[in-house]
């Protein structure tokens, strides 16, 4: 699978049409379990992103939650192998309010597929996901991207 062809099945899927943003994370997560993303380098090549909190990118204060998936390309040239990093984030933008900077921000990480199990239920149990379930965003970007 391509990363391109991972954006086209979240865009497609039926938890992010239907706005079920923690479903759609656990199918994310499932996905990244099950399916590599091919050519990827083997340590550190094929990793998810959990990541919160409190940012002004030029459109005012918003709280955020990203899951992202990033890639790194088996290449044998070091230099090239970080040019060759992308990555593709959902990203759920809410209103800035007093509950959200209560969150404050943090991110988890997942290097490997045989790690997913701890980071799951790190991710799933954690008070931001907890506050997820029960709050709308104000916008939903899927996003594919040269880092």
């Amino acid at each position: 699978m391509t990363l391109e062809d991972f954006e086209s099945q979240i865009n497609s899927s039926s938890c992010f049409l239907e706005g079920r943003y923690s479903d759609l994370f656990e199918w994310v997560f499932s996905q990244y379990e099950q399916s590599r993303i091919e050519a990827t380098a083997e340590t550190g090549g094929d990793m998810l992103l959990f990541q919160w909190g409190t940012y002004d990118w030029g459109m005012g204060k918003a709280f955020e939650i990203d899951l992202t998936r990033q890639t790194i390309d088996d290449l044998d040239d070091v230099d090239e192998q970080t040019d060759s990093m992308r990555q593709l984030h959902i990203t759920l933008r809410f209103q800035d309010n007093q509950a959200t900077s209560e969150l404050a921000e943090g991110n988890k990480w997942c290097s490997h597929a045989s790690e997913i199990a701890p980071f799951r239920k790190s991710v799933s149990q954690s008070e931001v996901f907890y506050w997820l379930k029960s709050h709308d965003p104000i916008s939903v970007k899927v996003v594919l991207e040269r880092v």
